[in-house]
């Protein structure tokens, strides 16, 4: 497998060594490439923050078949291989390019790729991956996705309202698959949003909870309202009295600072029982925060993530952290099957997949009760 992460002013053209380059262009990214050197990567800066619908209504595991593929034949599917790309590419060699959004979720990047590099090593036809850092609300100023000359098909991660949009007004010319967004006429992985926030809350109640603080950044998509909506519409069903929720910057350093402002002032006098954080690295900061304060052992309030960070730290942290797991590897590995299906012909018709999601406990917050794990 070859691989290339490119970020594109207008026209910039990368070709690199295994490494890592920090362009100097102005708006230019980080770029990272491996396996290929001298090859040529064309990106374009561009980010997307997309429209997520409400996952309840579909089971897990489950596979939701909708109208025909958006934008490309079931003819041009089955030779895309075939098609001549600019920059070149090998006369077997399948060119898949990921958008990925510039912002918070630039560092959950590296669990999502792990996925892809796992299951494309499983394929038996070359595969270059070619990475597309890009801006919310502007992926219809890639011409990388709009040319068709790039790349042979595309994963879309962290897409927006507008950008999926864009998608849904446009024939593009070759095939697409969304990563945890839906979008009519278009192949996509998800995980349940709602089932995410009600997890947690269980969690909390079964555990003794009464009262619970919800700690997370302003929302750039629907899911993330939808996993706050679901904590609280399960812990009210459970008892459990759901303080108004605080936003932070989605970042360590975000967290640390909303639990110090908080203990400082609303806080200072009663602590919340729980605190439902919306990621993982805030939630390794609000734990910092509590411990220097003193909170440490029983003194801690009960505290459960959304895992989407690297799962060996939310393991060894002290406390250790309890997550409701986001199985990105597993998401990246759908997402790949998906388009090489689209590109072989197997697949004819959209397909939205659900993924299974697990409460992990750990020291920050016990289990679920059997009842409820069931």
């Amino acid at each position: 497998m070859g691989v290339l992460v490119g970020a594109e002013q207008s026209g910039c053209i990368v070709g690199h060594h295994a490494g890592l380059h920090v362009p100097g262009q102005k708006g230019g990214g980080i770029l990272l490439a491996a396996g290929h050197g001298g090859a040529v990567c064309h990106g374009d800066a561009g980010l997307f923050r997309l429209r997520q619908f409400r996952r309840g209504q579909l089971g897990a595991g489950r596979v939701r078949r909708s109208r025909g593929l958006q934008g490309h034949t079931a003819q041009r599917r089955g030779i895309a291989g075939a098609v001549c790309l600019r920059g070149g590419s090998g006369a077997n060699e399948l060119v898949v390019a990921m958008f990925w959004a510039q912002d918070f979720r630039a560092s959950m990047m590296l669990r999502f790729w792990d996925g892809l590099r796992a299951e494309i090593e499983k394929t038996a036809r070359p595969v270059r991956l070619v990475i597309y850092p890009y801006v919310n609300d502007h992926l219809k100023e890639s011409e990388a996705l709009t040319s068709g000359a790039d790349c042979h098909a595309a994963i879309i991660c962290n897409a927006s309202y507008a950008d999926l949009q864009f998608l849904e007004d446009t024939q593009l010319p070759i095939p697409v698959v969304l990563y945890n967004r839906v979008c009519n006429g278009y192949c996509s992985v998800n995980v349940d949003d709602l089932k995410m926030g009600a997890l947690a809350a269980r969690a909390f109640a079964d555990q003794g909870c009464k009262t619970a603080a919800v700690l997370t950044s302003s929302p750039v998509f629907e899911g993330m309202e939808n996993r706050m909506h679901g904590f609280r519409l399960e812990g009210e069903h459970h008892g459990l009295t759901i303080l108004a929720n605080r936003y932070c910057d989605n970042s360590i350093r975000g967290g640390y600072e909303a639990v110090s402002h908080r203990l400082r002032h609303e806080w200072k006098q009663q602590l919340p029982d729980a605190v439902f954080c919306g990621s993982s690295a805030i939630a390794h900061g609000a734990l910092r925060a509590f411990c220097e304060a003193g909170y440490i052992g029983e003194k801690l309030p009960r505290l459960i993530a959304v895992g989407n960070g690297p799962e060996e730290m939310d393991a060894f942290s002290i406390p250790s952290l309890s997550v409701v797991y986001l199985p990105m590897e597993d998401m990246a590995r759908e997402c790949i099957q998906l388009v090489l299906g689209q590109l072989d012909g197997r697949i004819a018709t959209a397909e939205s997949r659900l993924l299974p999601i697990e409460y992990v406990p750990r020291e920050s917050c016990g289990p679920l009760t059997e009842y409820a794990a069931q």
